[in-house]
Formats: C-alpha cells, structure tokens, sequence
C-alpha cells in the first residue's frame, strides 16, 4: 500500500499523473521526472481492482543491474499481448471521507500504456517510441 498524499491533494486537487512512488505530479509527464538511472519510462493507464477508478502513473525501468528481470534478462517491453515488465502494484490512495478503498491493497490492473520513452547511445537522450504504446481493455 502506497503513502497517502491527501494532504497534497486536498489542498492542490487531483493530479496529472502519479510517479512510481505514488507521488501526485502536476507537471506534465515528462520521462527525465522518472528517474536519472532509467533507460525506459512509461506512462502507464491503471485501473483500481475493487472500484474501477483510473489512474495515470509512471514507470520506469534500467539496464542496470538490479533492474533486470528474476531470471537476469533484459526488462520485456510492453506489446500488444502484455504490459511486459511494466507495470504498477498498488494504485495510489483513493478513497474518500469515509474510508480507504480495498483496492488500494491489491496490484491494480494496466489498461494501457499511454506514452513508452526509451533512451540509449552515447546522448542517453530520450525517445518517443509508439510502438510499444498499448491499449489492453477499454470500458
């Protein structure tokens, strides 16, 4: 279960996007916010299992080391079958005055990846690449 930022929210209202920490960001989703060690950013569209409620969070993923997958492969990125190594846990803390939403304790579900960065060679600039760029249910 993420922190609750309801201190944050109440007084600024809702976010553009939440980072992978479960921090409400209102800046536009820009991939450098994601993290200086990250070769791969993703905003991602996640769904709340109990209630449904949608949330745009970010993700990113490194070559590094600590990084890699449990079997000590390179991260799989999103495709038109599966989120691959992307992906969120928790969605950030959602319910109201009158209580907590149960779903802020299960891994919510990836309905889309909304915008997938990338960045390598020796400018480490970041890229736009669409193609990995999903959606896996819509309603």
């Amino acid at each position: 279960m993420l922190p609750d930022y309801r201190d944050i929210t109440k007084r600024l209202g809702p976010p553009l996007w939440w980072d992978e920490h479960g921090v409400p960001r209102y800046d536009p989703f820009e991939p450098d916010l994601c993290g200086v060690y990250h070769d791969y950013a993703a905003l991602l569209l996640v769904a709340c299992q109990a209630c449904g409620r949608r949330f745009p969070v970010a993700c990113g993923i490194s070559h590094a080391g600590h990084m890699l997958r449990h079997d000590g492969q390179l991260p799989l990125l999103p495709s038109a079958r599966s989120g691959g190594s992307f992906g969120y846990g928790d969605p950030p803390p959602h319910g109201d005055e009158l209580g907590r939403c149960a779903g802020e304790t299960m891994h919510c579900d990836l309905v889309a990846v909304i915008e997938f960065w990338r960045r390598d060679g020796p400018s480490m600039t970041w890229r736009r690449d669409h193609s990995h760029e999903v959606v896996f249910f819509d309603g």
